[in-house]
């Protein structure tokens, strides 16, 4: 026995194969005799393994700042070709991303078709079909979205874990704000195209046509017809209220109203009018096929535009006398 205090004895159960038959012997031998490596260290403050904490990874996910999201592929007629994937599952970061729940119920292509063309989609199909993980990085401008997003996805057991960020909150580089100046700019002009041939249209079409902006139906365009009905009163700028107060007891400002609300067109048909169309003076019998049809600005009713393509038919008319002169009206437009 060594000197320097009380020697600690351990166990160890030592197997001895003799022929057929096993024998155990329980040896106890001094601890300073056992090699180190047959006693690990334990870490300071382990309790229970990781992979027995089921609270985990839900807590995990939840305060991730990276948005993760689960998807299970679709498979074709044939149950080969991977033709979409269903969106399973996005944590807290990627919900607010994308601006879906939790579990949205939907498929990556059907909620955004532009992964195909952008070849997010191709990218989904590569990394589940190879097991490793892989990453892409892509300019995503379309289904709402409008960002540079870097994506890193892996196979799991049936469903494909996508973890992606993007560069909302992160300074861009010179190259990306110049790009996106460009962008702008040539959206812009395609909108300014649009909104010109637009208002070619409507200076030439055969009826009286008026747009009005906001729930006030405030006048912002007046075709040279409409102008001409109303002689040189002002209406541009003006409330629809305002300039034809009549319509208010005659139903026509509420019809506009509802359109303006709903978003829902009216079309009338042969709609007895008495309209002020001088200011002062009497009010004068008129009948019209009115029109309402709600203009969308960027995804917003933005003003009510009015088509009454019979054109103005004044008091002393008989229905059969109006018809003659409706003929008559778009014989002299299209005939002549």
């Amino acid at each position: 026995m060594a000197r320097g205090g009380p020697i600690a004895f351990a166990p160890l159960f030592v197997p001895l194969t003799l022929r057929r038959v096993t024998v155990g012997l329980k040896l106890h031998l001094p601890r300073r005799a056992i090699p180190s490596r047959w006693f690990p260290p334990v870490p300071h403050g382990f309790r229970v393994p990781l992979s027995r904490r089921p609270a985990l990874l839900p807590t995990l996910l939840a305060v991730s700042l990276t948005a993760v999201m689960l998807l299970r592929p679709v498979y074709g007629p044939d149950g080969e070709e991977m033709t979409d994937f269903t969106l399973d599952y996005l944590n807290h970061a990627a919900q607010r991303i994308l601006g879906l729940p939790e579990q949205p119920g939907t498929t990556a292509r059907t909620r955004f078709p532009e992964i195909v063309p952008t070849g997010i989609f191709d990218f989904y199909r590569r990394a589940f079909g190879g097991g490793a993980a892989e990453t892409f990085d892509v300019n995503y401008q379309a289904d709402g979205l409008d960002n540079y997003y870097h994506l890193a996805a892996q196979r799991c057991g049936e469903v494909l874990v996508v973890s992606f960020t993007d560069t909302a909150n992160q300074p861009r580089t010179p190259v990306e704000i110049a790009l996106r100046e460009s962008q702008a700019a040539e959206q812009a002009a395609r909108a300014e195209a649009q909104r010109q041939r637009f208002y070619d249209v409507l200076m030439t079409l055969p009826a009286q046509v008026a747009t009005y902006h906001g729930p006030d139906l405030i006048y912002n365009f007046v075709s040279p017809r409409y102008q001409r009905y109303f002689g040189t009163h002002v209406l541009l700028g003006r409330s629809l209220r305002e300039v034809l107060p009549e319509l208010e007891d005659q139903g026509v400002a509420a019809l506009l109203d509802r359109v303006y609300q709903t978003g829902e067109p009216y079309h009338g048909q042969e709609v007895e009018l008495w309209l002020d169309s001088g200011g002062g003076g009497p009010r004068q019998q008129v009948f019209l096929n009115p029109f309402f049809y709600p203009l969308r600005d960027a995804g917003n009713l933005a003003r009510v535009e009015e088509l009454p393509v019979a054109g103005l038919v004044s008091k002393p008319h008989t229905k059969e006398k109006l018809d003659t002169i409706l003929k008559l009206h778009f014989q002299r437009q299209f005939l002549t």
